[in-house]
């Protein structure tokens, strides 16, 4: 199943670019890169140029030289290099930190209420 489209719609904040040495429909490295193990992961990659020019896919993990894509490219012929790429932060992870910050808070206001509630009802018919 290839989710890649639903990231296509998210600009993202690009975070880093380059240009791939090597590129697979699983892969991407890029020489010029030392990366910390994992540094990307959760991130997103954006492919720029060719058949694939804005593909977007989370980045599965990554070594110091290698982003390892979640999703597999459609239309990447295996010897495709000099790709250029992006890294790009998901655009909305703040928004849902703070949404379920909202619904966590909306969820205690409510218990509370239920709690008033139950009191009353108590009070009422013993």
């Amino acid at each position: 199943m290839t989710t890649s489209g639903v990231y296509n719609q998210f600009p993202g904040q690009v975070l880093e670019g380059g240009l791939a040495t090597a590129l697979t429909s699983a892969q991407l490295s890029d020489s010029a890169k030392r990366w910390r193990p994992n540094q990307w992961q959760g991130h997103l990659v954006r492919l720029r140029g060719g058949n694939n020019d804005g593909w977007t896919t989370p980045i599965a993990s990554n070594d110091a030289l290698t982003l390892r894509f979640a999703d597999r490219t459609p239309n990447l012929p295996e010897t495709t290099v000099e790709t250029s790429y992006e890294i790009l932060t998901a655009v909305g992870a703040s928004d849902r930190e703070d949404g379920l910050e909202r619904l966590g808070d909306s969820m205690e206001a409510m218990l509370g209420e239920m709690h008033r509630i139950r009191e009353l009802l108590e009070l009422a018919f013993g």
